[in-house]
């Protein structure tokens, strides 16, 4: 199994786990991870997702994109702030 077929695997499985968790409870019920963008999906990760889905969205995407997902839609949201800590804290330098 190539880098890619590997990453794509975990990706889906992750959408999966994060799916049976009704944390994409705003879309319909069967969606498939093919009709999510990568953003969304890191988004609704790092919003609602436990420590060790966070986790995995480290090993999947590059740090920059994850960054720039966060940036633009929870840096500076105060519901967030405990998880901002989090996220700044132990997955990155980013604070």
């Amino acid at each position: 199994m190539n880098m890619k077929s590997g990453l794509l695997k975990r990706k889906e499985k992750l959408f999966n786990r994060l799916k049976s968790k009704n944390i994409f409870w705003s879309y319909k019920k069967d969606i498939k991870q093919k009709e999510l963008n990568d953003s969304i999906l890191i988004e609704h990760t790092l919003k609602y997702g436990d420590f060790w889905d966070i986790a995995e969205i480290f090993k999947i995407f590059d740090e920059a994109k994850i960054k720039r997902v966060w940036e633009k839609t929870m840096k500076w949201n105060k519901r967030f702030l405990k998880t901002n800590l989090l996220i700044a804290r132990i997955f990155s330098k980013w604070m």
